[in-house]
């Protein structure tokens, strides 16, 4: 698999408190047990102990998953689980040795693909997104304030702007347990990529524009484009991301289908006991009373007797359609409530977005390297202005011909070269921080 793991401090802090870690099945075997795995954490609790925090969890999770899941014969599962849970001990243990690393913490998202197919551990705000055909689907639940509010209104997390945007309820290190989020096997198809990243990025650049750079450039220049994009526009946080791409020539895997539950978890379910129940009701009303009609009309010898019995049938068929409904319902929030975990804490809200490359998006990064060039020419070479002029004229040809996807890779190639210019101004204060380059969103 064409992968890329990249990590950056970011235009504004000192130190990158981001971590990020993979470890490769060495053979076919590995793969089928173990897996691939990916790993971004994203640290938090003062100048010291947020870059410990996700340094350790990306050296003990790795090495636990694979130790447990290579020799002990665990599920999948509990690998992931127990590590979380080692490194979550390990991480709050340290936390009380010193004042420096008092109560330190940090999120953590994991990857494994396997041969059954793609499974994800998180806990926190950072985030792993699935990228297949015109989506983007993001597999895992913000554990923040945000997002809780958004499940208990039933409503879009973007709408909900009353809330801290930076509070986190969930991750390793500050408490002595933990609880993980741990899904699938997600189904893995040819020509699939799967986005891992700190908020850094997510905070910065929309879900359409990770996936417009991840569906159509290759791993290392998408990653490297995505840093420079939110770097280009403020670079407020440390900035990780690690990019996975399915090739086109695999065997699809997994059998689970995305889920896209209801953000008010339950209502969902009742909604559809709902339907149910009228459905049986009409249904049974209907074969009640079509008697009644046949009869009254092709028969003299109806009298209330009959009616009161057919109508005491139909009361009867209300109330077992209504029992079924409210039966159900009570099954359905006694296996939820006796599971251990609530089905709907533990279910990730998977938001779908379209991403679209248009001409309207290139000319966008073809018109902002310019200005970059133009702001910057004094202190480049000719040769390379020349070059890079003579590189966006290319560009414009490539679009006049059709070739958006080889435009879009000429245009990210461009920026990706200007990023230490873009660094030095932006940290100089000699632009400003833009959000030209834009994709829309669109639901």
């Amino acid at each position: 698999m064409d992968h890329h793991l990249l990590t950056h401090v970011g235009m504004k802090r000192g130190n990158n408190q981001d971590n990020l870690s993979s470890l490769l099945a060495a053979n076919s075997q590995q793969f089928v047990k173990q897996g691939h795995f990916f790993l971004v954490a994203d640290g938090m609790g003062g100048h010291l102990g947020g870059e410990k925090a996700s340094e350790m969890a990306s050296r003990i999770i790795p090495l636990s998953y694979t130790k447990l899941i290579g020799q002990t014969g665990a599920s999948i599962q509990e690998s992931l689980a127990k590590a979380f849970s080692e490194a979550n001990e390990a991480i709050h243990r340290k936390g009380h040795e010193g004042r420096d690393f008092f109560n330190m913490g940090t999120t953590c998202s994991c990857l494994v693909i396997r041969e059954d197919g793609a499974w994800v551990a998180h806990v926190g705000d950072s985030r792993i997104y699935l990228v297949r055909g015109r989506r983007i689907h993001q597999l895992t639940f913000d554990h923040s304030m945000v997002w809780q509010a958004a499940k208990d209104r039933g409503v879009d997390p973007d709408s909900v702007h009353d809330v801290m945007s930076n509070r986190i309820l969930r991750c390793l290190g500050p408490e002595r347990l933990v609880d993980t989020d741990i899904q699938g096997p997600y189904p893995i198809r040819p020509g699939d990529a799967f986005v891992l990243c700190s908020d850094g990025l997510s905070g910065f650049v929309a879900d359409s524009e990770i996936a417009t750079a991840v569906a159509n450039l290759p791993a290392d220049l998408a990653s490297r484009f995505l840093v420079n994009l939110a770097n280009l526009r403020g670079g407020a946080d440390n900035i990780s991301v690690i990019v996975v791409q399915v090739p086109e020539d695999i065997e699809s895997a997994g059998k689970q289908e995305l889920a896209n539950p209801e953000l008010g978890g339950t209502t969902n379910n009742f909604t559809q006991m709902v339907w149910i129940s009228a459905a049986i009701f009409g249904g049974l009303s209907f074969l009640i009373f079509l008697p009644i009609y046949l009869i009254w009309h092709q028969n003299e010898w109806l009298n209330e007797e009959w009616l009161r019995i057919l109508l005491g049938l139909n009361l009867i068929s209300f109330m077992v359609s209504l029992a079924i409904g409210l039966g159900g319902l009570v099954i359905n929030n006694f296996g939820l409530e006796t599971s251990g975990k609530h089905q709907e804490d533990h279910v990730p809200i998977s938001r779908a977005r379209k991403w679209d490359l248009n001409k309207f998006m290139i000319e966008s990064i073809m018109k902002q390297n310019l200005e970059i060039i133009n702001a910057a020419e004094s202190a480049m070479a000719i040769e390379q202005v020349e070059a890079i002029r003579i590189r966006n004229n290319a560009i414009v040809l490539e679009i006049e011909q059709g070739h958006e996807k080889t435009a879009f890779a000429v245009a990210a190639g461009v920026f990706v070269e200007l990023a230490p210019i873009i660094e030095k101004m932006i940290r100089y204060q000699l632009i400003q921080p833009t959000r030209l380059i834009m994709v829309k969103p669109s639901v």
